[in-house]
């Protein structure tokens, strides 16, 4: 009684502890996105209530020039961001951030190729994602834009963005805070993005080079997925029908078979996609599929070469049943009973069974009539196999069954 009570009052005091944990960090996130916003409000010089809060957009005006400002605050399900932006219908993809350590190493190991503008200072901070090259050439030449995007870089903006809806100046978490109001005032934020917005194409010239470099990646993600999902349909489909009697020793010879075909494999995705703006994080979600389609792929295909390629004729042979088990799963309850090996070193084999032959098993009294291939790379392999009333003859001969009786026949699991 005194154990229970004991307990109670540890369990009690976590839940209490945590309780009081989760609320301080709660409040003071609340009160620290409070903090953010009369910094942001302060920086516009505009009352806080006039912030836009839950991602919602306002107009506002500096200087005789419109902006657009956006604040999303983060949350659990994504990170804060600030936004100024001048709308702006054109047909231009660009980036411009400040270069990460990721993105340097990228470069010295020959995946990232970026546009530079042969501005030293400019190339060296600065990092321009794009997939429209000839555009960003062109654009970044002029020095005047160049100096601009510096501007607003080194007043404590992260990203200056040229997209579909017009041009951005963004700061994003961690560190989501005021700009410089110093180096760089809402007036001069306003004249510097309106004119990183003049002279920017209104047509769909440009459309086709993001375009293609989609459908590029259209075509290698196409390829992966389709290899993930042979290995997922190997789970669902092909083990149910080509099962190995043992399973661990096949995944080790599948990876030894497969593991070389993944290198390649990985090696031609990185050919594929390397020399890109966007290079980098491509290449390791492509890797990361890579790793998983490979080996899955390779598991899968062997499973069913061992079988529809083993020429040699099967074996029957009747063993006497030692017992059955259930495993419940998402779908439904999967079914199997255990009988005496008849390989060497092991005691016992375990395989699914319908259900009906699960219900109408007499462990210690019935056998199970098994027949097995022994497989094209030597993983012997179930083809079939059924109930059988009975006990195997002392000698292992065959069932006793009584004079004339005949064994049933076969049902393919």
């Amino acid at each position: 009684m005194n154990a229970v009570v004991v307990t109670a009052g540890l369990v009690l005091t976590a839940v209490v502890v945590i309780t009081v944990v989760v609320w301080r960090l709660a409040r003071r996130e609340r009160a620290a996105e409070e903090g953010r916003a009369a910094a942001l409000a302060d920086y516009l010089g505009v009352p806080l209530h006039r912030l836009p809060r839950g991602g919602q957009s306002v107009p506002l005006e500096f200087g005789g020039a419109a902006l657009t400002v956006h604040w999303r605050p983060a949350d659990r399900r994504q990170r804060g961001r600030f936004e100024l932006r001048v709308a702006l219908a054109h047909a231009v993809e660009l980036e411009v951030r400040n270069e990460r350590r990721a993105e340097r190493i990228g470069k010295q190991l020959g995946l990232v190729r970026e546009v530079q503008s042969g501005d030293a200072r400019f190339d060296a901070r600065c990092f321009v994602d794009t997939a429209q090259v000839d555009f960003a050439r062109r654009y970044l030449a002029e020095p005047a834009r160049r100096a601009h995007i510096l501007a607003l870089l080194e007043a404590g903006f992260d990203v200056v963005r040229l997209d579909a809806d017009g041009v951005a100046a963004i700061i994003g978490e961690p560190g989501l805070s005021r700009p410089d109001a110093v180096r760089m005032p809402p007036a001069a934020l306003a004249t510097a993005l309106h004119a990183l917005a003049q002279g920017l194409p209104r047509s769909g010239t440009l459309v086709g080079q993001r375009r293609a470099w989609r459908r590029h990646l259209a075509v290698v993600y196409a390829g992966l997925g389709l290899l993930v999902a042979a290995g997922l349909g190997g789970f669902v489909y092909v083990q149910p029908r080509y099962p190995v009697l043992d399973g661990f020793a096949f995944l080790r010879f599948s990876l030894l078979v497969s593991g070389p075909a993944t290198v390649l494999l990985g090696a031609l995705v990185i050919a594929v996609l390397r020399g890109h703006s966007s290079s980098l994080r491509h290449c390791f979600a492509a890797l990361a599929l890579v790793v998983t389609a490979g080996p899955a792929g390779g598991w899968a295909g062997a499973l069913v070469a061992n079988a529809e390629l083993d020429a040699a004729p099967p074996q029957a042979r009747v063993v006497p049943v030692t017992g059955r088990r259930l495993r419940h799963v998402k779908n439904g309850t999967v079914h199997y009973v255990r009988v005496v090996s008849w390989r060497p070193g092991h005691s016992h084999e375990e395989f699914r069974v319908p259900e009906a032959v699960y219900a109408a098993v007499r462990p210690g009294r019935d056998a199970m009539r098994v027949v097995t291939g022994p497989g094209r790379f030597g993983f012997e392999w179930y083809v079939a196999h059924d109930l059988v009333r009975g006990m195997p003859a002392p000698d292992g001969s065959g069932p006793t069954l009584g004079a004339g009786a005949a064994l049933p026949e076969f049902q393919v699991d």
